[in-house]
């Protein structure tokens, strides 16, 4: 039987625990740090809570960079001593981050270098754990006997019809530092108190679906339109991926747990550095999807 693996990235925010459990591989993204001039790799060099902290106190606005093509060769060449024939890298939205196209760029090298294993790139339209649950479902449906075909076929399904991801924050003030949002944008949307609504879409885009006029109307609407956009209503599951957001997650389980008491609330997980960046504290992601044993 061909060995198979399943690859991501650290932007997919899985935990420990998951990562062991599915023995997915993680390719870290770098934070930079403008105040003191450093590069750290994430969760590896400095810890989700350790950067949120950098992020909130910086006179220069950190940010992150992709894993460059060598670090993901280097990783290719490992599984390939490892024993593994098929690899599957499940990668952040092509749309948000040029991993998908960084991925492509190593498998080239790595194939022109002679290495032996069947990569596959798979655009996850997503980020966080939209990205993470997509790595598990792989993980299981290769451990059924799937083929890789039949694998991205289901994923393929899975993203576009089973998985809705929503998120908000606290404050346009990192959307605009982190080049999200335009200082004018800012200013108006500070004057007039709007909290942005977020969605992961169907096209594979980070877009804004509307705004509220709090952050608690925010978190209402985030769950309301996870819910009315996912096509499969059926054996509901969430997670909630946040940054610094205690009173954003007590806000999301008693809404959750008031108005939709059929979906399964699952673990809270801390979000990344690709995300918490441009949002900072008070994120609140919402991963939206039909339920699987995991």
């Amino acid at each position: 039987m061909t060995k198979k693996t399943v690859m991501t990235d650290s932007g997919a925010d899985l935990s420990p625990e998951l990562i062991e459990k599915y023995s997915i591989k993680i390719v870290p993204f770098s934070v930079v740090l403008p105040d003191t001039d450093e590069i750290l790799k994430e969760r590896i060099d400095i810890t989700n809570e350790e950067y949120y902290e950098k992020v909130i106190h910086a006179k220069k606005h950190p940010h992150t960079s992709q894993p460059n093509p060598n670090d993901m060769v280097t990783i290719f060449k490992d599984l390939e001593k490892e024993g593994y024939e098929e690899i599957l890298y499940i990668t952040m939205a092509a749309s948000i981050t040029g991993t998908y196209s960084t991925a492509n760029l190593a498998r080239k090298i790595y194939e022109n270098e002679g290495g032996k294993a069947k990569i596959e790139i798979f655009d996850s339209f997503q980020a966080s754990m939209a990205i993470g649950i997509q790595a598990i479902k792989a993980v299981l449906l290769f451990e059924q006997g799937l083929s890789m075909s039949d694998v991205i076929k289901e994923l393929e399904h899975f993203k576009m019809n089973e998985l809705k991801s929503t998120l908000t924050v606290e404050s346009l003030k990192y959307l605009m530092k982190g080049g999200r949002v335009s200082k004018w944008r800012y200013a108006v949307g500070s004057l007039l108190g709007l909290v942005p609504c977020l969605e992961g879409t169907y096209h594979g885009t980070l877009e804004a679906f509307g705004a509220a006029r709090s952050y608690e109307d925010a978190i209402k609407k985030i769950v309301d339109h996870a819910f009315d956009e996912i096509k499969n209503k059926e054996n509901l599951a969430i997670y909630i991926v946040a940054g610094k957001a205690v009173k954003g997650i007590k806000l999301a389980k008693e809404y959750l747990k008031n108005e939709y008491p059929e979906i399964k609330i699952l673990d809270t997980f801390p979000i990344g550095a690709a995300i918490f960046t441009h949002t900072g504290p008070g994120i609140v992601a919402l991963i939206l999807f039909k339920y699987f044993d995991h």
